[in-house]
């Protein structure tokens, strides 16, 4: 998808948007910063956002609990983009790609289905695509006994695990 100064990666590749802040970790987050600006800088542009339903744009942060649930048309704290699956086939051998840096792939608003969707596209893909996540759900993906078959070592998905902020979170 995008090309990205992330020195690391060539492009990032964001199928699903948004989070939930969960830690004091997530105060300085970098992608609700960048996604607040990003809906602002659209409108600005006259331009849709794939970030409008996820951001709070009055406070600069990603959607809260309360606000998804109160105007669930409006604000959500995650969006699936499925029309970006596909392009993760289109990578080029021997690139380097963030998967989902704008966002929480194992969010409990994301169904298990989608993460299979995604996980399918990331091991079709001929670039390496590199994953983090923080959320439970992950966990869950990684160790289900029914997943097997998923947990199959790809040559070109690294990554593939829970980011840990402490114990507590």
């Amino acid at each position: 998808m995008a090309e990205t100064s992330i020195e690391w990666a060539s492009r990032v590749w964001n199928p699903v948007v948004g989070c939930t802040a969960v830690s004091p970790g997530c105060e300085n987050c970098y992608a609700e910063k960048l996604a607040a600006r990003h809906v602002l800088m659209s409108a600005a542009r006259g331009t849709r956002s794939p970030y409008l339903r996820v951001v709070d744009t009055e406070h600069r942060r990603w959607t809260r609990i309360r606000d998804a649930a109160s105007t669930p048309d409006t604000h959500r704290r995650v969006e699936l983009l499925p029309e970006r699956l596909l392009p993760a086939l289109k990578f080029k051998a021997g690139e380097l790609v963030f998967a989902v840096s704008m966002g929480d792939p194992f969010h409990a608003d994301v169904p298990f289905e989608f993460v299979e969707q995604m996980w399918a596209a990331m091991a079709a893909s001929p670039a390496t695509l590199a994953m983090t996540a923080s959320s439970a759900c992950g966990a869950y993906f990684f160790t289900s006994a029914a997943q097997s078959a998923m947990r199959t070592p790809s040559s070109r998905v690294e990554g593939r695990g829970i980011a840990h902020r402490n114990r507590r979170y």
